[in-house]
């Protein structure tokens, strides 16, 4: 595996921005996941190490998905 960094936004009522409240949630719930995710505002980055196993990609990819019918 050479690596991977996936971004997207989440779209809410709020203004795209920095300081959109989304990205402190969003956050707060993959962590208690167990999952680091870096939010800038409403767009979330991952940027897993290299050393990540398809299954723990896998895992992290299926948790995303979760998160944001949570949301």
């Amino acid at each position: 595996m050479i690596g991977t960094i996936l971004a997207w936004e989440i779209k809410n009522d709020k203004q795209t921005s920095y300081f959109n409240e989304i990205g402190k949630i969003s956050y707060n719930e993959f962590l208690k996941r167990g999952i680091i995710m870096r939010p800038l505002g409403n767009v979330m980055y991952l940027v897993p190490p290299y050393c990540i196993t398809s299954e723990e990609l896998d895992l992290v990819y299926k948790n995303i998905l979760e998160v944001m019918d949570y949301l």
